[in-house]
């Protein structure tokens, strides 16, 4: 008989790091994904990042005393949105 696999996980977004000009932001998974997309809400619009080959990002266009929320999407071989990280919250 077949085995069954578990469930991969959602990628777990890490704690910001906020510097001067920019947010770094760093995630994990449970599995290997071919890439992610990043979507950010704040301020008043909403930016989608996609094609990120890597388990980070800097975002460079954030405005002081804005808060941004994110989210990481985990994407498979075929463009599957997989699964769907938990938002952060940060102020910048």
């Amino acid at each position: 008989m077949g085995q069954t696999l578990a469930a991969a996980k959602a990628p777990v977004l890490g704690e910001p790091i906020i510097e001067k000009n920019s947010i770094s932001l760093n995630w994990h998974t449970g599995a290997n994904y071919d890439k992610f997309v990043l979507t950010r809400d704040g301020g008043s619009s909403t930016k989608t990042v996609d094609n990120i080959k890597t388990m980070s990002y800097v975002d460079r266009e954030v405005a002081k005393g804005t808060k941004y929320s994110y989210r990481v999407y985990s994407v498979d071989e075929y463009l599957s949105l997989i699964h769907i990280s938990e938002p952060t919250r940060r102020s910048y």
